[in-house]
């Protein structure tokens, strides 16, 4: 379990300040850091078993411009192709070749991704639309 202060928590009625603000990309190839997971818990849908579900937090850059997105990891068997490709994007996991999710290795890790718009309740969000393999190092795969 993580080591935590008394200054990582609120309190109900504390003061807070710090804002961050979420810019929003333009389509395209960026290179990604991962800056965090989240587990939870997935209830199920008509296309998904409940399941456990990886919330995943990317920092997304091309040295002029940067931003967020947050992806969506189902564990299930039908996403097992999204969460192969984050883990190769990482550098995590070799093609062809199984390998154990360690969620706890992703934070901090680096990687090249294809980047889309998203509108949701009247609001453009960047979402992540593949990964490029590690060994793929400019992203130009055939994933276009």
């Amino acid at each position: 379990m993580a080591e935590w202060n008394e200054n990582d928590v609120f309190d109900w009625d504390d003061e807070i300040e710090e804002e961050r603000e979420f810019t929003t990309v333009p389509a395209g190839k960026y290179d990604f850091e991962v800056t965090s997971v989240e587990r939870s818990t997935y209830d199920g849908s008509e296309k998904i078993p409940p399941c456990k579900l990886a919330i995943v937090t990317f920092k997304l850059s091309d040295g002029d411009k940067t931003g967020f997105a947050n992806e969506r990891f189902y564990l299930v068997k039908t996403q097992e192709w999204k969460l192969s490709s984050l883990f190769k994007a990482c550098g995590l996991k070799e093609s062809g070749k199984k390998v154990s999710m360690k969620w706890d290795k992703l934070p901090g890790c680096t990687g090249r991704c294809k980047v889309g718009i998203r509108e949701y309740n009247g609001n453009e969000y960047n979402t992540v639309q593949a990964f490029y393999a590690k060994e793929d190092k400019d992203g130009d795969s055939s994933w276009d």
